[in-house]
């Protein structure tokens, strides 16, 4: 069996979560990179819309492929929509200051770029 189940929580088990992470890395790998290197710096509520298609959209298809339960698509849904939200609403602040310092640094105006 690749999760138990005790109560009303599904639980993956470690076969499961080799199978998911060790099989798909490039589905994994695709729908982390943009949360560690945005394209852009935008507003957390600008990104909510495509968050949570690109979490249905990887659930979706590791559900259709049988590699993950269907049941447990509804949990894992909300929780990696809300982790995703929440990194976004925490990283957004730093990377703002990150430019402003940058900006400052290098003697920047918001049009101007960094001659290399």
């Amino acid at each position: 069996m690749l999760f138990t189940r005790l109560g009303s929580s599904a639980y993956l088990n470690e076969a499961l979560l080799e199978r998911i992470f060790m099989s798909n890395v490039g589905m994994c790998v695709s729908s982390t990179i943009p949360l560690i290197f945005p394209s852009t710096i935008k507003s957390p509520v600008v990104s909510t819309p495509s968050q949570f298609v690109d979490t249905f959209s990887v659930l979706f298809l590791l559900c259709s492929f049988e590699i993950l339960p269907w049941d447990i698509f509804t949990e894992l849904l909300i929780s990696g929509f809300l982790f995703k939200v929440l990194i976004a609403a925490l990283d957004t602040p730093l990377l703002y200051a990150a430019v402003f310092a940058m900006r400052k640094y290098f003697n920047l105006t918001p049009t101007k770029e960094l001659e290399i």
